[in-house]
């Protein structure tokens, strides 16, 4: 009996108002010849195991107060992730079907799948820099990552240097840096692969830690 792909799905939110539509979407449009697997951190006032239970993930809960940022959970999901490939995925991602399927197609040897534009990059003003976005119908190697999605193996993921140092603002940039230094590309999936159905929730209210902490250090 042949032994299916393994992929660990890791969904942070902080607060999310889409998590419910997320993981139904997400598991609705899995091809079914992959074993999927999902971690949830759940970062809310409240415990909500009971609103999960459907999906039958792991559910881990973070007081909304935690001054750690995202990185930092998903950088110990990857550390302790035994599947063959694991998928990083935004609360506010609704993917397209078989995005299993596609994903491993295209998640080569020494290559990280994410986002799902062409990128040209450009400096806003002294400190920030801005992205501007097109469409692509194949996938395409752009050298920068996007937090909407991350695939890649395990064996990829266990040579990268998560920033967890970053509490949000600037993980997309040092992640890019890191796979630019250890010469692994970065490539964005077509454009058809999935939408966000809303910026991310925090990015609009208040968190409890600066979303910029150590950008300007990377």
């Amino acid at each position: 009996m042949t032994m299916k792909t393994t992929i660990n799905v890791l969904l942070y939110s902080y607060k999310g108002r889409f998590l419910k539509d997320v993981l139904t979407n997400l598991l609705s449009n899995q091809s079914g010849d992959n074993d999927i697997f999902v971690s949830l951190v759940d970062q809310h006032p409240l415990r909500r195991e009971e609103n999960f239970a459907e999906f039958n993930c792991r559910y881990n809960h973070v007081f909304w107060d935690h001054i750690y940022g995202p990185s930092k959970y998903r950088r110990a999901g990857i550390k302790y992730s035994q599947s063959d490939y694991t998928l990083i995925l935004s609360d506010n991602v609704l993917l397209n079907k078989d995005w299993d399927n596609y994903l491993i197609s295209i998640a080569k040897d020494n290559t990280v799948v994410s986002g799902n534009h062409s990128i040209s990059i450009k400096q806003k003003d002294l400190f920030f820099i801005e992205k501007e976005l097109g469409e692509i119908d194949q996938a395409r190697v752009t050298q920068f990552e996007d937090r909407s999605i991350i695939f890649a193996s395990k064996k990829v993921f266990n040579k990268i240097r998560y920033p967890e140092y970053i509490k949000y603002y600037g993980e997309e940039e040092g992640l890019s840096l890191e796979c630019y230094t250890l010469g692994i590309d970065i490539v964005a999936a077509k454009t058809s692969l999935y939408s966000c159905i809303s910026t991310e929730q925090i990015e609009n209210i208040y968190t409890p830690f600066s979303l910029f902490h150590n950008y300007n250090e990377v």
